[in-house]
């Protein structure tokens, strides 16, 4: 089977050069390929393109016609070529980004002018959402995702760990004392996250759970952390979120032998061949301004 792009190539060339050794040389191939070439052209646009002699080629009236689309479409797809990476190279268009409603506020949202400032020809959309989205059916391109596997159609850069443990003010701990282990959170006032999974349990290392109550439930992270601070209970959450607060002192960590293995964070984005530079840019810009939130 012959290829159509191949074969109008080597006829181009063969009329420019005004010869099939020439333009053989050219394309590193042999006349007799280009002949072939050339026949299989004719006998698919039913007519004659070229009278040759041993020393001559001539072009027809239909040839004519021939080297001409075929000079404007290899003209149009190098044009392409070059406005394609000239696209790369400048970081444009819509880059559409989806994260955690805490992330995106927090820690995302402070550097996004700087980011457009960068990169001024990039239209960038970031939504919001504690939920999975699909990428590919909602058009993302970039998704910040907590999780231990990767699906086999995208591909991953990892920016740090997400470790998921227990806090409480010291002056909680002072009036009802720290649990020393996992069972006596019962006897304790606990601060529920809804949106955890297993809502009325926590999870621990080796997949140990237990189930705990307390007098607050909420969604909101921010409730949750400025309960624990004001000494109403014991907080399960993300160590990043009360990072700030555990450095103050206003906060501290309570069973933490106990807590569950740290789980990977990564930017996820499709896997393909040649990675868009507008994706390239938004990891490695957020890859670096993240890498001391997701640590251990």
């Amino acid at each position: 089977m012959k290829d159509w792009l191949t074969c109008l190539k080597s006829y181009t060339d063969i009329v420019e050069l005004h010869s099939f050794a020439a333009a053989a040389r050219k394309r590193y191939s042999s006349a007799s390929t280009l002949s072939k070439q050339i026949n299989w052209l004719e006998e698919q646009f039913q007519c004659q393109l070229l009278q040759r002699t041993t020393r001559h080629v001539a072009v027809t009236e239909a040839g004519e016609r021939v080297y001409q689309f075929g000079k404007q479409l290899f003209s149009d797809l190098n044009n392409l070529k070059e406005e394609l990476q000239q696209s790369i190279e400048q970081v444009s268009g819509k880059l559409r980004v989806t994260m955690s409603v805490i992330v995106a506020d927090d820690y995302v949202a402070p550097h996004i002018a700087e980011f457009l400032q960068c990169y001024p020809n990039l239209r960038f959309e970031l939504d919001t959402s504690n939920s999975m989205v699909d990428m590919i059916s909602e058009g993302y391109d970039v998704a910040l995702r907590t999780t231990t596997q990767i699906e086999e159609s995208y591909a991953a850069k990892q920016i740090g760990y997400v470790q998921r443990g227990i806090f409480a003010a010291p002056t909680y701990l002072k009036k009802y004392g720290a649990p020393q282990k996992i069972e006596d959170l019962k006897e304790h006032f606990c601060l529920h996250n809804p949106e955890y999974k297993n809502v009325d349990y926590w999870l621990f290392k080796d997949d140990k759970k237990i189930r705990v109550q307390g007098k607050l439930r909420s969604n909101s992270v921010e409730a949750l952390k400025h309960a624990a601070i004001a000494g109403q209970g014991i907080a399960y959450m993300s160590s990043f979120r009360v990072q700030k607060a555990v450095q103050e002192g206003l906060l501290q960590g309570v069973l933490t032998e106990f807590w569950p293995q740290p789980t990977p964070i990564y930017f996820v984005y499709l896997k393909q061949q040649y990675l868009p530079r507008k994706v390239e840019v938004f990891i490695e810009f957020f890859a670096e301004k993240l890498k001391d939130v997701f640590v251990l």
